[in-house]
């Protein structure tokens, strides 16, 4: 089973509202997307459930996550490399429609699903080749951040204890990699202005969703 190619072109002309996990996110209002299209990353699924889809990468978000997928209606994209871990191995995924099963790849976005997604560092980055790939005109990026608070916060929930293990230069680093989407910039907007991503324009969040 593999219906990856089927997400080449899949929101052609529309617009798609990725939402991370930055503390920027803190206290916002998600049913305020309900009307959009809606990509949550790993945990963020936890507290937007109605988000329209789902990307995962890694067998830790697995292990860790108390979101129920084989529930969820909305379309989720999963890294091949999930497949062995429970609740996956044990779903018969051809009763499961909704389930896009992607190879990642490290060197460079490309706009053919079929050829993986590029992830280099980040599921965030993942995301937003995936939306190139499906064609949409216009990506708005959510918690976006890249930051840690003070108090060494970096989700705008609490931090699992692998969280904890990340360093402010790695996490910076990741900023830098969203630089490979230059060519593409145009179609991208970073709704956090304080945010460390330089490559794409910046607008205030509450500009954008009224």
């Amino acid at each position: 089973m593999n219906r990856i190619k089927e997400l080449n072109g899949m929101m052609e002309g529309k617009t798609i509202f990725i939402i991370g996990s930055g503390t920027s996110l803190k206290g916002f209002n998600f049913r305020r997307l309900d009307k959009e299209f809606t990509i949550a990353i790993n945990h963020t699924i936890e507290h937007y459930p109605q988000a329209k889809s789902l990307i995962f990468s890694d067998k830790i978000f697995l292990s860790k996550t108390s979101f129920n997928i084989k529930t969820y209606k909305g379309l989720m994209y999963v890294n091949e490399n999930c497949l062995h871990s429970k609740p996956l191995q044990d779903m018969d995924l051809e009763q499961y429609p909704n389930i896009y099963i992607f190879k990642s790849r490290r060197d460079e976005p490309v706009l053919d699903a079929r050829q993986g997604l590029f992830h280099p560092t980040s599921c965030g980055i993942m995301a937003v080749s995936l939306s190139l790939q499906m064609k949409a005109k216009r990506i708005y990026l959510l918690g976006y951040d890249y930051y840690y608070q003070p108090d060494g916060q970096i989700h705008f929930y609490k931090d699992l204890p692998h969280h904890l293990k990340y360093p402010q230069q790695r996490v910076g680093m990741k900023a830098k990699k969203f630089n490979l989407f230059e060519k593409w910039k145009h179609r991208i907007i970073n709704l956090n202005p304080k945010s460390l991503i330089t490559t794409f324009e910046k607008i205030a969040l509450e500009d954008i969703i009224k």
